[in-house]
């Protein structure tokens, strides 16, 4: 479905308007209406490559703004309408309080998730500073994550698995190397990877760079709860940007 159309200064989004690009005209996140959206047969399935290797997450890290982990070489993305290869540099999370107060960036018909998974690649393998001078320089897969007390197969034990690791990393700063007991694969596989929306968008913190290509998946990723009631520090907490 096609929807028509990296600072440091944490003030709060409303303070964001002078800086960077974050009053530009395509800036993310969106609140995603579904009757808006056009169906682009030409757009395909995605086509992912070495996400099923349990040796690409290499470590976890709280940055005081969000929990990020990186990625080894050679997880790529291509096709479904890209207009070439990504890579997969690394991936990072927002949340908010559990049920009670979501912390998903984007929506969908104004449904806000718990969480929201962001998988970050460059076009040509190229470096975050020079993604960010091209339109079409970023790729972000996005995917809900809604806790559901029937999650019970694989994707679920990854997560708990994952959210074992991010208990280990609840100050900022802390960071720990992941043992290659789950993949990145293993974290999506409960959900389709057929429907999703596409848009151009932007980086959703200043300078609010307008050089991603947004894929968000419809269906979200059901986890255990108390994955998505994990409290990590302040810091980290309920750093959702309010939709455009």
């Amino acid at each position: 479905m096609i929807i028509p159309f990296l600072g440091d200064c944490w003030e709060g989004p409303k303070s964001w308007i002078s800086l960077g690009h974050c009053n530009g005209k395509r800036q993310s996140p969106i609140n995603i209406i579904h009757r808006d959206a056009s169906h682009n047969p030409s757009l395909g399935p995605v086509h992912l490559v070495g996400y099923d290797s349990s040796k690409k997450l290499l470590e976890i890290r709280n940055t005081g703004k969000t929990v990020d982990v990186s990625l080894g070489d050679g997880l790529h993305l291509a096709g479904f309408g890209l207009p070439a290869r990504y890579t997969a540099k690394s991936f990072h999370l927002h949340w908010g309080a559990g049920a009670s107060r979501p912390g998903s960036e984007h929506q969908i018909d104004g449904k806000q998730y718990s969480m929201e998974l962001h998988i970050v690649h460059t076009k040509n393998n190229m470096s975050m500073s020079n993604a960010v001078k091209d339109p079409k320089g970023i790729a972000v897969l996005a995917f809900f994550i809604e806790e559901a007390e029937k999650a019970k197969d694989k994707t679920a034990e990854a997560w708990e698995l994952f959210a074992k690791n991010l208990k280990r990393v609840s100050k900022k700063g802390e960071n720990v190397h992941l043992d290659g007991s789950f993949s990145l694969l293993d974290l999506m596989d409960s959900t389709s990877l057929n429907r999703y929306y596409r848009y151009p968008g932007s980086l959703t913190t200043p300078g609010c760079d307008e050089a991603v290509i947004w894929t968000v998946f419809a269906d979200p990723i059901l986890v255990p709860p108390k994955v998505v009631r994990i409290q990590l520090c302040q810091d980290v907490k309920n750093k959702s940007t309010p939709e455009e």
